[in-house]
This record gives structure tokens, C-alpha cells and sequence, in this order.
């Protein structure tokens, strides 16, 4: 169960997570499971008026904590026996699983994008690169890296004359916002705010400017913002900025894209986010561990890339627009209805027992 920043998330530790640790985030509660199932306690935990009983305990000024003796005291409503519980979580994993169908199937329409583009700019897959092979010193560009060579296999590949550059200009300018402009409201687009594989950037943190540290990008309405660190390019979170209420700064974590007139962000982002584009930024990375891998910008740029007239960007963003209102739909209803399903929870629970 966490118990500093997003207090009270609750998961049950299963044989395959093991062995594993915790920091100092998280405690383990290990209960008499004659009296009560991990999962009932999770699911109790999770539910809103679970979470609402957490939080009320909570203290610290500018990270939320939850202290051992809290936790001790949080009230559990129980049901009379073990099958009582059994029945309420038979009707959770239920839900829980209608949920997960309704998102495998909003992700197949993503993956869908990725053939429809492909096959719109008639681009054949290339082979996967070798993993043992040679190349000529003057092919060497200062960098002894084999995964880097490994993207030129695949480069060489594809019949595009142009790079990533012709798109457009990154943003290089940063600022910091709790030196520079610490009375100003802002928004923020963080890159863990980002889902793995997000549709768009869905959250948006509004702060004042002495509340945001480091240094980030101030961005406008259409940049594509590119994720540049390895496992965030393998999650594809890669998203338009959307359109601003106010001054909108983003990570320093993302690689900016503004794009230039002849070219439409949305296109542009989508093709960039298929899984061919991104394993060619992956293997592109520089660093000495997968965990820090980093996209540079000048790396970025001169990637291979199409020829995209107007027509054809148009035929991309139309698909998108259209897959994207079904997208939302699946994830909108699995959402309402998980989230219903918890409230059901918590009234079956509380209706059964009395705190």
C-alpha cells in the first residue's frame, strides 16, 4: 500500500512478483487469511470510500505521507464469512476483466494505425538487423555503439531521400519557471503523467511558477512532444500539445518538435509514433544502461523520412480522427464502468456491515 504522494493504492503480491523489495513508498500489510482475503482488503482499499478514509489521515505539507500507526488504525468493514467476501470478488473480477477487454480492444485500434500508415506510404517492414555483423571504419560517426549501427540496417533499408529535418525545427530553449516567473500560473505536461502508449495528453497540472522545478520547455498549441529517454520510447509516449488556456511548459524529458508549414503535426506525430520509428530512435539512443538509453535531438532529425504531400497527410489524419472517437469510446465506457464497479463495492460492503 502506498503511503507518501498518491497515498492509499493498494496491489496484492502474488508467487510470480517474487522475490521482490519495497522502499520506503510502501508498506506490507500481511493479514490472517482466515479472517480476511488479500484481495477483499485491496479492493476495500482502492474503492473511493476506502481511499477517502486513507487520505483522511494524511499529514505532511508538500508530500502527502501516511504514517505506520495511521495505517494501524484504518477501520475495515468485514463481511460475515469468507464466501461472502468470495461472492463480492467473483462480481469485481468480472468487471475487472470486462474493463481489461474494452482496453485490449481500444489498443488494437492503435496498433491498427500503425498498419494503416505503413501500408498508406507503402512501406515494407525490413528486416530485423543482425545482432553480429561488420562494418568499414568510414561508416564509424564517433560513436562505438553496435545497437546504433544496428538502426542503419534498417535505414539503408527504407527508399526515403529525406530525414526527419524536413518536418520542421526542434525546440532548444529552456527556462526555468520557479526563477524566472515564480507569480505565473502555468500549465504543465509531465512525462509521467502519460499513460504508456497515451492517445493525447490528458492531464495537465496547473502551478504556480515557484512550484515547478528544473528546467522545461515552454511549448505551443500542435508541438509534438517526443518522448527521448529508452523505455518511454519503447511506451510511445509521444503526444500533441494541446490547445492552451494559458502559458504551457513540458517536460525536459521530451525531444520538441514544431512543424513547419508544409507539414501537418498530426501526421507527423503518427508516423513517428509506429513501432518502426520508434525502434529506429531506440536503437539511436546513447547511454551506458537501457534504464538511462537517451534519443539525442541531431539524432532524431536525421532519421530517414517520406515524401508526405497534402492529400496523403489528409487520408492519415482522417483515419486518425476517426479511430481516435472510437479509442475514446472504449476507454471512456471500460473507465465508467470500473469505476462503477468500485463504487458498487464499497455500497455492498457498507450496506453488510457497520463500521
Amino acid at each position: 500500500m502506498t503511503i507518501t504522494g498518491r497515498v492509499g493504492s493498494a496491489a496484492v503480491v502474488h508467487k510470480q512478483h517474487l522475490p521482490a523489495n519495497i522502499n520506503q513508498h510502501i508498506v506490507r500489510l500481511r493479514l490472517d487469511e482466515k479472517r480476511c482475503r488479500p484481495q477483499f482488503l485491496c479492493e476495500w482499499l482502492n474503492c473511493p470510500n476506502g481511499l477517502a478514509l486513507s487520505n483522511r489521515f494524511v499529514s505532511g505539507g508538500t508530500r502527502a505521507a501516511l504514517d505506520y500507526d495511521a495505517v494501524r488504525s484504518l477501520r475495515v468493514p468485514l463481511p460475515d464469512s469468507l464466501e461472502a467476501q468470495d461472492t463480492l470478488l467473483t462480481k469485481m473480477n468480472a468487471a475487472r476483466a470486462e474493463r481489461k477487454e474494452k482496453l485490449v480492444q481500444a489498443d488494437r485500434l492503435l496498433m491498427g494505425i500503425d498498419d494503416f500508415i505503413t501500408q498508406t506510404l507503402g512501406i515494407a517492414r525490413p528486416p530485423r538487423p543482425q545482432s553480429t555483423f561488420a562494418i568499414y571504419t568510414k561508416d564509424l560517426v564517433g560513436v562505438v555503439n553496435p545497437m546504433r549501427y544496428q538502426s542503419l540496417q534498417i535505414e539503408k533499408a527504407l527508399p526515403f531521400k529525406n530525414t526527419v529535418y524536413v518536418t520542421g525545427s526542434l525546440v532548444h530553449r529552456k527556462f526555468a519557471p520557479a526563477k524566472d516567473a515564480p507569480d505565473e500560473e502555468f500549465d504543465w505536461i509531465r512525462i509521467d503523467d502519460l499513460p504508456n502508449h497515451p492517445w493525447q495528453a490528458e492531464i495537465l497540472r496547473t502551478e504556480y511558477g515557484h512550484s515547478i522545478t528544473g528546467s522545461l520547455f515552454e511549448v505551443e498549441e500542435n508541438d509534438i512532444l517526443l518522448a527521448r529517454l529508452g523505455p518511454t520510447i519503447l511506451n510511445a509516449k509521444f503526444v500533441l500539445c494541446p490547445k492552451l488556456s494559458r502559458r504551457t511548459v513540458a517536460s525536459g524529458e521530451f525531444l520538441v518538435l514544431r512543424c513547419n508549414e508544409n507539414y501537418q503535426p498530426e501526421a507527423v506525430l503518427w508516423l513517428l509514433r509506429t513501432s518502426l520509428y520508434r525502434t529506429m530512435m531506440y536503437l539511436r539512443c546513447r547511454g551506458t544502461t537501457p534504464s538511462r538509453f537517451r534519443l539525442d535531438g541531431g539524432d532524431l532529425l536525421s532519421i530517414p523520412f517520406p515524401e508526405l504531400n497534402d492529400p496523403m497527410q489528409s487520408v492519415i489524419t482522417t483515419e486518425i480522427h476517426r479511430c481516435r472517437e472510437d479509442v475514446r469510446r472504449l476507454r471512456t465506457t471500460a473507465e465508467a464502468g470500473w469505476q462503477a464497479a468500485k463504487q458498487w463495492f464499497a455500497d455492498q460492503v457498507l450496506g453488510r456491515t457497520t463500521l
